[in-house]
């Protein structure tokens, strides 16, 4: 399952209250950017939203360590990007990154 679908399930489980509708702007914004980036081989495990600090925590899988650094990259544009240190698990890499509007 790509991550634009992954995005829009998580969207969907949740009903928007006025103070959600930033989180759904930023994680629709994220998921275009990933589209856009051709980041598939991507997979989003979970995340987090910081509303006190405005930041949003992704726990990630990705096929490689390279596919994080076009991650960072294509992300970069648009937010302040803290990656998490990354681990290899099998044939596949993990890690998180923390992302604030610049």
């Amino acid at each position: 399952m790509n991550l634009r679908s992954q995005v829009t399930m998580a969207l969907k489980k949740y009903r928007p209250q006025a103070d959600d509708t930033r989180l759904l702007a930023e994680l629709s914004a994220i998921a275009s950017t990933l589209k856009s980036a051709s980041l598939s081989d991507i997979e989003m495990r979970g995340f987090t939203f910081d509303q006190k600090r405005q930041t949003l925590h992704l726990q990630l899988r990705a096929a490689n360590f390279a596919s994080f650094d076009k991650l960072r990259s294509a992300l970069a544009a648009d937010y302040v990007v803290q990656q998490d240190a990354l681990q290899k698990e099998g044939d596949a890499v993990s890690g998180g990154v923390t992302l604030r509007r610049k």
